[in-house]
């Protein structure tokens, strides 16, 4: 869990990279922190984005312990921790 923590942040935001993107607007992100995670891109900033393209995601759980993105950022946030 340490070596993840180099992708985070300081206010929260984790680097995720684009796994798949469906017709929908629905995207599956993933990372070594969250192998798996969805984001209905149109919520967020609705522009195209491509598999193996990284965002930076804010993630929550839900009641269920999914998680859940809650923010998307395009560019890395300029408070970046470097933890590591």
């Amino acid at each position: 869990m340490l070596e993840n923590l180099d992708k985070f942040s300081s206010n929260g935001f984790h680097q995720m990279a684009v796994i798949e993107r469906f017709d929908t607007g629905l995207i599956k992100l993933s990372s070594s922190y969250c192998p798996e995670a969805y984001a209905d891109i149109l919520k967020f900033n609705g522009r195209n984005v491509e598999s193996g393209e990284q965002l930076w995601c804010k993630l929550e759980t839900n009641e269920n312990r999914a998680p859940i993105v809650t923010a998307i950022e395009n560019s890395k946030p300029s408070e970046y921790l470097n933890l590591i």
